[in-house]
């Protein structure tokens, strides 16, 4: 009887909490954002804009491994988990890969994928300073659901990827709200197209922090 009674009440109980929960989302995700600053140490959570280029390499059934150089852009979000150490963030991004090299008689084609990027950041303050520079070293794992496009065709499809970065970021003591990072990854795709398939992008990243911003003015 008790189960019949959970049977009945728990489908309108879910529908409930949905309609309140899609109707406040932007508030929840604005709360989340605000809240996680109050937990750190200081300088809160950040927004950023990246760009850079690198290497993928590729290799199918048939061919051997070859190079296909790319730009990359993204736009991440950063919060801290309680301290300024230890980060979740999440971005999108795109990417365009050229054409590979016709040596030995072929090629790989050009293609661009847009990208979803979550991630768990840890870094520490290095003890030593240049000029009126604060550096943070660190790493992070990250996970990445990409839409990949082959240049002059309509062929896509999603493949997921791995990937770990190591990071340096320089924070200027005069405007303590910015940062710059230099950015190296190794990122495994997991493409059915092909047999092995790696990126590795060299960015710069400018972030700012709002919350520090705030303080200041």
């Amino acid at each position: 009887m008790f189960s019949s009674f959970l049977f009945l009440i728990l489908p309108s109980f879910y529908n409930i909490i949905s309609k309140v929960f899609k109707k406040n989302i932007y508030l929840f995700f604005i709360f989340v954002i605000l809240s996680f600053p109050m937990f750190a140490q200081s300088r809160g959570f950040s927004v950023g804009l990246s760009g850079g280029t690198g290497i993928a390499l590729n290799k199918n059934s048939t061919y051997s491994v070859k190079m296909q150089p790319g730009i990359d852009y993204n736009f991440c979000i950063e919060l801290p988990l309680f301290t300024d150490n230890l980060h979740f963030g999440s971005a999108v991004g795109y990417t365009h890969w050229s054409i590979s090299s016709l040596s030995y008689g072929y090629l790989y084609k050009g293609y661009s994928n847009s990208y979803i990027k979550l991630y768990v950041s840890y870094q520490r303050p290095l003890p030593w300073r240049f000029l009126r520079l604060s550096m943070w070293a660190g790493g992070s794992v990250a996970g990445f659901a990409s839409i990949n496009e082959y240049d002059y065709t309509n062929l896509d499809f999603f493949y997921p990827s791995m990937g770990v970065e190591t990071f340096l970021e320089v924070v200027p003591d005069t405007m303590p709200f910015i940062s710059f990072t230099a950015v190296l990854p190794y990122i495994y795709n997991f493409r059915p197209d092909m047999q092995y398939s790696s990126s590795h992008i060299f960015s710069i990243q400018l972030k700012l922090y709002p919350l520090v911003l705030w303080r200041r003015l």
